[in-house]
Formats: structure tokens, sequence, C-alpha cells
């Protein structure tokens, strides 16, 4: 008799005992009950077909192919899926998967999947991560889902995207980005410096349309530095490039500083600005929390109109730190929301309010990140938007 490796709980097995040694090879039907319905079984030479209730075929097992398959039509999608059982064995997979992983059906069908994927840590649906994981693979950058687990008897899909290219065009957009604001750096000091000799009088004394000149110069060269800052910024943590230096902090005493030094901005804009800061503790890198902070506040304030208010509170909940500032300003469309943490992304709404380079929010986003936390924001559209830092409580383990 065909040995057929029971893959699928008891079905396959119970099929192959109901046709029999002597009747496998036959075009043989054995129908069984099971949780999800009426199942058929279907066996003929040299394989086993596998239909729900409804006639649509669900698997197939063939001794050619080594194993358990997809159905012809799954077969041909170009996403690359491998299907889990509850046992975390491999079922299936299509070709697709097989060119990602480099190997043929037999290596992966019947293997269990911390087998075939060494790399893959094991997860159950309060410790899958949220999204993609990525990780490299036989030379290859891939990025990995997972489906939520399902419960005995039932299956799940592991989907896998072949990264490599665009991860290696985003390196080199990277780069060249960091070599040209590296460039830009030096003479932007000159700049500058030349401006505030200007300013200082030692070219003489300045007319007031010279004056408003130098001024134009002075703000646009600022501009001009934040943004060469920022690029710099952003490629460092992309790349990998940012230690943090950590220490145990009050996150109440970083937004009391930054509060202070955020109150003349926001009189300058008629906002009022206000804090309710709470003991919240964590370990992070001064600095770097300094700077999403003050990134957060300048947002805030920047995108609130005269007569508005902006908020900023701190507290502990468990095991985690929370910072939130609170706005009442022209609000984030919910269709902008799993967006305005991407490079260069700006809101429709915010273009027209107010000016910037759309890389605030993403180094914000990458040093809480690097962290261990989240930075999310909510918002109804309409009016007013607050941004959550969540960041953990205990001193982070030695890696």
């Amino acid at each position: 008799m065909l040995a057929l490796p029971v893959l699928l709980g008891p079905l396959l097995t119970v099929a192959a005992l109901a046709m029999g040694a002597s009747r496998f090879y036959d075009n043989t039907v054995a129908r069984l009950e099971t949780p999800g319905g009426l199942i058929a079984a279907v066996a003929n030479y040299g394989g086993a077909q596998i239909f729900d209730r409804n006639g649509v075929l669900l698997y197939r097992f063939s001794e050619t192919d080594g194993g358990l398959r997809l159905p012809a039509r799954l077969d041909q999608v170009s996403k690359a899926m491998i299907v889990v059982n509850d046992q975390c064995v491999c079922t299936a997979a299509n070709p697709a998967a097989l060119r990602i992983l480099g190997v043929p059906a037999r290596a992966i069908i019947g293997h269990t999947l911390d087998s075939v994927l060494p790399v893959l840590r094991p997860a159950d649906d309060s410790t899958r991560p949220a999204g993609e994981e990525y990780f490299e693979i036989g030379g290859r950058s891939v990025a990995l889902s997972r489906s939520t687990s399902g419960a005995a008897g039932r299956l799940s899909v592991i989907a896998l995207r072949d990264i490599t290219e665009s991860r290696s065009v985003e390196r080199m957009k990277r780069d060249f980005v960091a070599t040209v604001s590296h460039e830009l750096r030096t003479p932007l000091t000159a700049i500058q410096a030349t401006v505030s000799m200007l300013h200082g009088g030692d070219a003489g004394t300045l007319s007031e349309i010279q004056q408003r000149m130098v001024g134009l110069l002075d703000r646009n060269t600022e501009r001009l530095r934040v943004l060469v800052d920022d690029l710099l910024d952003i490629g460092a943590l992309e790349g990998g490039r940012v230690t943090l230096s950590r220490a145990r902090v009050d996150l109440a005493q970083i937004c009391s500083a930054i509060v202070e030094e955020t109150r003349a901005f926001a009189q300058q804009e008629n906002v009022t600005l206000s804090a309710d800061l709470g003991a919240a503790e964590a370990y992070v890198d001064v600095d770097r929390m300094r700077q999403v902070v003050e990134n957060l506040l300048q947002n805030a304030v920047k995108f609130t109109p005269a007569g508005g208010s902006v908020s900023v509170t701190t507290r502990a909940d468990g095991d985690h730190a929370y910072i939130e500032v609170r706005d009442t300003g022209i609000g984030i469309a919910p269709a902008d929301l799993d967006r305005i943490f991407e490079k260069f992304y700006r809101t429709t709404a915010g273009a027209r309010f107010a000016s910037g380079s759309g890389l605030g929010l993403s180094i914000a986003h990458s040093i809480v990140a690097l962290h261990g936390g989240s930075l999310t924001a909510e918002s109804d559209g309409a009016q007013g938007t607050t941004m959550i830092v969540k960041l953990p409580s205990a001193e982070p383990r030695e890696a």
C-alpha cells in the first residue's frame, strides 16, 4: 500500500484505511464526515486527491511530486506560500516558495517548520509580531508573514516575499543620500558662519533692506541645516549605525525641559501649552528621547491653529511608561494614519497648513522602535491628534 504521510491529521489515514490496500490504485472515493463538513478523498494510481463538500480540490498527494501539494490554481499564484498544520509540520508549498528557499518540495513537505526555516522563532497569536518579519535566508533577503495560528486540526499559512533587489536599491539610495548630506554639511556651516558675521556687523552696518535679506538667508540656511541633520539621522537609524547610551530616567523630567524650551514657540503661534507629568521611569538614551519629544511637541504646535492647545502627559502603567502629546490641531485623516511615519510622507492637509520635510515623525518612530517601544497616532480626522509613545520600563537585557 502506498505510504501516505499523516499531514492532515486523521483524514488521510482514515481515507487510506477506507480504501484498502487492494483498492487504493482504483478510482475509489471515501466519503468522510469531518468538523468542517463532508470531504471526499479520491484515490487512483500513484496519488490521492482531497475535495471539500462543494467539490473544490483542497490537496493532492503524488508519489512523483514527493508529498502533499496545493491544488493547481494555487501552485500558479506568484506569492510564495507554505501551509503548516497545527503540529507545525509543513503540509504544502507552492513553486514560488520553493524558488525563494532554493529547495525541492521533498525538503519542505512533511518536515517541521523549524527545520525548514530555522531563523523563524516559534510564536503563538499573542507573541506573533504584527506585520512582516525580515530574515536572511540562503543569501536572500526575505519578508515573511504568518497567518493567525489555527486551533487543533486547522492550518495556517506562511507567506514569503523576496525583497533582495528592493533592499539593494534602498541601500544604494540611503548611501547616496548620506554621502550628499555629508558633502552639504561643510559648505552649509561656512554659509551660516558668514551670515552670523554679517548679522554681527563684521562687514559694516547693514541697511534695513540688507538686514531683511540677511535675515531671510539666515532662516532658510537654518531650515537647510535641519533637513541635512534629519537626512543624516534617518540614514544612521536605517543603517543600524545608532548606538543607544541608556540610563534609567524619569520621562517627566525630559518632557518638562522640552515643554519649557518649546513655550516661546507656542506663544509665538498663539497656542496654549500645558503639561501633566506623572512619574514614568524607563531605560532610555536621554538625548535621543529628547529628540523624539522635541519633534512631537514642535509638530503639535506647528499644526495647531492659533487659539488651540497642546498638552503633554507622562504616566506609568504596569511594565510600560507612556508619553502622550495631544493637540487640538487639524487632525490626521484615518487613511493617512498608517503612513505618517513613512519617510517624506506628508498629508494633504498638513502640506497646505505648514512646511516641513516629512522626516521628523519617521525619525521619532525609528528612535522609539530602537528602544523596543512603539509610537502610534490617534485622530478622528476632523480635529486634534494624540501621539502616544510606549516604552518598556524594565532594563533591557544584554544581547
